[in-house]
């Protein structure tokens, strides 16, 4: 099936058939037989949807579907401009889903951002790019996931071939941080921790390419975090890195925008099992349906949130939550939406900081901000050109295993989540700790610091699903019950310029209860496992109990291998 000549369609009928959809997405051979047809349907172009679109339509014998809910990030401008990934944030480009109460955090409901837009949250996010422990994939082998484990580290090789770093050429002196586009800030905070004894890790940085993944320890210690920023100063996600207008002529690639996938549909074949062979979409909740089939799978992409809401819309699910929805079970999964994990962030503490060391002239002056914006978009230069999180240092609370506490530096004194800045003068680094592990408490963050859920509000796509991811950090844990009274809101440095030794522990759970919020790290919430007594999809990424479908995203803790997976499966 062709693309139209604006390369993208938003109208189903163009890529679908109509369709009078019945209460269960199960249907008969005869009628999914007569849809518009491709070898596989990706359903969300977010990360992973893009780089599999591109790479299993490389081959023309293959005919690939991409539908994503959001619009197209090109002509999307804060999509483009590093420095200004916040002002993506609760617009359209973002799904802006929020947390239930959360009992931990005084009943705070927090907001959950994820990518409404071609490249998912690739074109909404803060564009670093660190990767993960060795021991984090070989604690899945050892689960019984084969193929995830130390090894699957050489195909981030293949993965930096094609996105984009900032800043390549980028150099270490002694223990300074030298280069373009960097604060003076960051390079103190850096030669700081050097100087308390934690290693310069130049793992972080960009130059890496060449090297091997051979050392276990190499992700502890202080270091600059590489940019997904292209040569021209631009965010390089993953739909500007994959779906590249070269790839987007090809004929046998089809790409929807602005329309919604309602939910994946089934024919039941000769043994009883369900075989997925489509899906129903739709352009908003009153428009027209339509279906698509897919001759060899349906690929759900749609992130650690959508993944499972479209599973259980679709009838795979645990049955009480589809049955409280008057959605028939076409499999009975109960662990999809199950054991949501995220790293968890006590909130920001803002430290005092040197003039001019800092971004907040910035953020703090309208005129200059508008300046560098204006920099920005006719020269392609400027502080817009900056990540926000410039270094992290990556360190241990225990003395053996791999980092467990993360520490996130940005150049700008930012409060109440981000939404807030203080008057012109006060400069300052905002300093936001990330638990990776709980080791007091035996839990491991790349399993969940909590076992949250995602499920069904209604039976309806057009109904966000409910988020409960159950935030607790282990100081919450403790005894809260006589807690000190706020701090003034006026001290915009408070704790960060207190005597430490003058600060109750109850003032700083008082602190973490009312500043902590998500690090936006989910995962797990369609867990690769087994069998689905603990799981919802087995090693190579197909969901348990049905045929034909897969599910690749943060939810099942993927890498771009899943193409090989499925190009190199019987399916």
């Amino acid at each position: 099936m062709g693309n139209s000549s604006s390369r993208y369609t938003k109208n189903p009928a163009s890529f679908a058939t109509s369709f009078l959809p019945q209460s269960s997405s199960v249907v008969p051979d005869s009628e999914s037989s007569t849809w518009k047809s491709y070898d596989y349907i990706i359903v969300g172009g977010g990360t992973a949807g893009c780089i599999l679109a591109s790479r299993l339509s490389e081959d023309p014998q293959v005919s690939v579907l991409l539908v994503e809910a959001g619009e197209s990030h090109e002509g999307n401008l804060y999509s483009r401009i590093p420095l200004a990934f916040l002002r993506l944030l609760k617009t359209p480009a973002d799904w802006n889903y929020q947390t239930t109460p959360q009992r931990t955090l005084d009943g705070r409901v927090v907001s959950w951002p994820r990518g409404r837009i071609l490249g998912g949250t690739s074109s909404i996010n803060a564009m670093i790019y660190h990767r993960a422990d060795p021991r984090d994939f070989d604690s899945w082998e050892r689960k019984g996931i084969k193929g995830w484990g130390y090894g699957v580290l050489k195909e981030y090789a293949r993965s930096r071939d094609t996105l984009q770093f900032a800043a390549e050429g980028r150099t270490f002196h002694s223990d300074i941080l030298i280069g373009a586009a960097f604060q003076g800030a960051s390079s103190a905070a850096v030669a700081a921790a050097v100087n308390l004894g934690l290693p310069l890790n130049n793992d972080l940085c960009p130059n890496i390419r060449d090297r091997e993944f051979e050392d276990a320890e190499s992700t502890a210690g202080a270091g600059a975090f590489p940019a997904m920023i292209d040569a021209s100063q631009q965010r390089s996600s993953a739909a500007t890195a994959y779906l590249t207008h070269e790839v987007l002529k090809r004929r046998n690639l089809t790409v929807a925008v602005a329309v919604f996938t309602e939910r994946v549909l089934f024919t039941t074949e000769a043994d009883g099992t369900a075989r997925a062979v489509g899906i129903q979409v739709s352009s908003g909740p009153s428009a027209a349906k339509f279906a698509a089939a897919a001759k060899r799978e349906v690929i759900v992409c749609g992130g650690v949130v959508a993944s499972p809401h479209i599973l259980q819309l679709s009838g795979i699910g645990p049955a009480s939550v589809l049955q409280q929805h008057q959605v028939p079970v076409v499999c009975e999964l109960p662990h999809v939406g199950r054991n949501l994990a995220d790293h968890y962030s006590g909130g920001s503490l803002v430290l005092r900081a040197r003039p001019n060391t800092t971004l907040d002239k910035y953020t703090q002056n309208p005129l200059m901000g508008t300046a560098a914006l204006l920099q920005w978009m006719f020269t392609g230069k400027g502080v817009m050109t900056q990540l926000g999180a410039q270094v992290a240092i990556f360190t241990r609370l225990t003395t053996r295993g791999a980092p467990d506490l993360e520490i996130l530096v940005f150049p700008v004194a930012v409060t109440k989540h981000g939404n807030s800045v203080p008057p012109l003068g006060n400069n300052g680094i905002s300093v936001v700790l990330l638990t990776r592990r709980q080791p007091a408490l035996g839990i491991d963050s790349a399993q969940a610091s909590s076992k949250g859920s995602v499920e069904l509000r209604s039976n309806s796509v057009y109904d966000p699903p409910v988020v409960d991811p159950k935030s607790v950090s282990a100081c919450l844990l403790l005894d809260v019950r006589t807690l000190a009274s706020r701090p003034d809101d006026a001290n915009w440095f408070w704790p960060g310029d207190a005597d430490p030794d003058a600060i109750s522990d109850d003032e700083i759970r008082r602190f973490v209860r009312e500043r902590g919020q998500s690090a936006w790290h989910p995962l797990c919430s369609a867990r690769m496992g087994v069998d689905a007594t603990d799981s919802v999809v087995d090693a190579a990424l197909r969901v348990h109990g049905v045929r034909g479908l897969r599910v690749c995203d943060g939810s099942v803790f993927p890498d771009q291998r899943a193409a090989d997976l499925i190009r190199g499966a019987r399916v």
